[in-house]
């Protein structure tokens, strides 16, 4: 079958890591072939569709800087800084650069806040949707904004803080104070349009059950509903999917955002966020997501438990998992966004994208088939792919 760019593009740091402590070279080989393919068919743009064919190296399907397809552009910057950044790591850089002219051109602005945010792109076609697992972005921009010329720096970096507001954004932005999986925007265009793009099962459901609201007298619920859909039709953005499952990406970026800038900005943001964690998903025995963080869309309305009875609505339902990321990473970074900067320190250490911290390493050696940059246009097939949770 064929290979998923996240996967193909995922291995390198962990394998080349490897391959320095064993003193054996066959696991940097192996991972590296998997770059060089991908680099023989790189698009002029830098942005590469999800699936890809393993036996020639052609991708097809959604670009994305989420699921799927997140953590191949950031193992191009971290594979260079893992080398630290000598020549013979330098392909790497320039793939990377050159998918951040792509990223850029994905940029849009919601209306009316202006809220940046990163599209997603099926062949010519935009969508108006950004996953908060493309929240890692940010921190990304800034952790590669250095290798810059001045001018450009500014402008990466500058990006950089614009997509952390929108991410942060994603929390502020709903009563539990969490994001949702998922969010849509109103790009200045009639908004019914994003409202019905795909997700108009979940408003037939807000509208049935509010329905039935009105028919059992449950003025409180209909009121709350009314106002709050008003003020949503008004508004930037819109929760795709509803669940949080105590994600990491944005509070890496402002990890890496306070580290870099030393604006302490980013550590009031993530210390809103943990205490939003502490307020909604913390028990007696560890942390758990919530199934369902419907609030996030402003509105007092879920997969509903409606207790009759006593009027109310359970709108906080637990899931019951603890996600191995969020002891890995979500805490680690909140841990070390409020660390001083000695703690591992960013000019000796590299993290994965699972937030494990590698030793920078001097490279020397060249990487087969990366002498030079080809850059054919990907070939596309015209298929809807499915998407990962």
């Amino acid at each position: 079958g064929d290979s998923i760019l996240a996967d193909s593009g995922t291995e390198q740091l962990e394998f080349i890591a490897l391959s320095q402590r064993t003193g054996d070279p066959k696991y940097q080989e192996k991972v590296e072939k998997a770059i060089v393919a991908l680099n023989k068919t790189f698009p002029a743009d830098g942005l590469v569709p999800i699936y890809v064919n393993p036996n020639d190296g052609t991708a097809y399907g959604t670009i994305t800087f989420g699921a799927m397809g997140d953590s191949f552009y950031e193992y191009l910057l971290k594979a260079w800084i893992q080398g630290n950044k000598t020549s013979s790591v330098k392909p790497y850089r320039d793939m990377w650069e050159t998918s951040m002219k792509g990223l850029v051109s994905l940029i849009r602005r919601s209306s009316p806040s202006s809220f940046a945010y990163i599209c997603e792109k099926t062949r010519e076609t935009l969508t108006d949707k950004m996953d908060e697992l493309a929240c890692f972005a940010p921190g990304m921009l800034a952790l590669g904004s250095s290798g810059y010329g001045k001018v450009e720096a500014k402008k990466i970096l500058s990006l950089a803080e614009e997509l952390a507001w929108t991410c942060y954004n994603f929390y502020q932005s709903t009563q539990t104070k969490l994001a949702g999986e998922n969010y849509l925007f109103n790009p200045g265009r009639d908004y019914t349009h994003v409202l019905m793009s795909g997700y108009a099962s979940d408003i037939d459901f807000m509208h049935k059950y509010f329905k039935k609201c009105k028919e059992l007298k449950q003025h409180r619920i209909v009121k709350l509903y009314d106002d709050n859909l008003k003020r949503n039709l008004l508004q930037d953005m819109s929760v795709g999917t509803t669940w949080n499952i105590l994600r990491p990406e944005t509070v890496e970026s402002l990890f890496y955002l306070w580290r870099l800038t030393g604006n302490v900005t980013y550590q009031e943001w993530g210390w809103n966020i943990f205490q939003a964690f502490e307020k909604n998903c913390r028990i007696e025995s560890g942390y758990v997501g919530l199934t369902d963080s419907i609030r996030a869309l402003g509105l007092e309305y879920s997969r509903i438990q409606l207790d009759l009875e006593n009027d109310r609505v359970n709108l906080a339902l637990k899931d019951n998992k603890m996600q191995t990321f969020f002891l890995a990473e979500t805490l680690k970074y909140l841990y070390l966004l409020f660390s001083p900067p000695t703690v591992i320190p960013l000019d000796e250490w590299v993290f994965n994208t699972e937030a494990h911290p590698l030793r920078i390493v001097n490279r020397n050696d060249d990487i087969a088939g990366l002498e030079r940059q080809h850059k054919p246009t990907v070939g596309l097939q015209g298929r809807k792919t499915g998407r990962f949770g």
